[in-house]
């Protein structure tokens, strides 16, 4: 075999160990990407039963904004959120609707361990009147945490269906309660139904939501 040929061959075998490498390297950085933190939490909060993942985006038409804010609550608050930048838990409930009234002591809790200034927790109440969620809310904690958001839909109705120029209809809501996750304007999910919210698994998402 001459020289030439020997050369040739020893760099075609140098080159297709550096293929490997690369190959490898990217192989394992997608398997570590695909085994990230938020991606594993995701699937953990999908196998929950009451978790759906979702993309989309915040629309303007669903601006905040044009919700009553609740008398005993800043409106201060609501001017400093930022759709764009933060965290937004929004969550659609009523007095009147059992399951919201459950699970909403420990979302309150929640939201006192996720006062980080770039998390919102905005509930949408869908009572008549402020009457109700006040009386509630007075019973179940002493002083609203500071990162909570109190609003109603002016378009809501007490029960069943709600209009389709409602807050819960523009967003394609399929019940009462159920709870949207956005950040920095994406849809990333929402829960059906009512939860235990004080879990690992729902606190460890939003954390790496939160850092997304």
């Amino acid at each position: 075999m001459n020289r030439d040929l020997q050369f040739s061959l020893r760099w075609f075998g140098v080159g297709a160990i550096i293929l490997v490498i690369i190959f490898g390297a990217y192989t394992l950085m997608a398997s570590i990407q695909a085994r990230s933190p938020f991606v594993r939490l995701t699937e953990e909060m999908t196998q929950s039963g009451k978790f759906e993942p979702i993309e989309g985006q915040w629309k303007d038409e669903w601006g905040l904004s044009a919700l009553e804010v609740a008398p005993w609550d800043s409106a201060e608050r609501l001017s400093r959120l930022d759709v764009d930048k933060d965290l937004l838990i929004v969550n659609l409930w009523a007095t009147w609707c059992e399951p919201c009234r459950a699970e909403l002591p420990s979302m309150l809790k929640l939201a006192r361990q996720m006062n980080n200034g770039h998390t919102w927790f905005v509930f949408v109440s869908y009572d008549e009147s402020w009457e109700a969620p006040r009386s509630m809310l007075r019973r179940v904690l002493k002083s609203m945490p500071p990162n909570v958001i109190m609003l109603r839909d002016p378009n809501g109705q007490a029960g069943g269906e709600q209009s389709a120029n409602s807050m819960w209809a523009r967003m394609g809501a399929t019940g009462i309660p159920e709870t949207f996750f956005v950040q920095k304007g994406a849809i990333h999910g929402k829960i059906v139904g009512a939860i235990n919210w004080d879990q690992r698994v729902v606190r460890g998402y939003l954390r790496a939501l939160a850092g997304q």
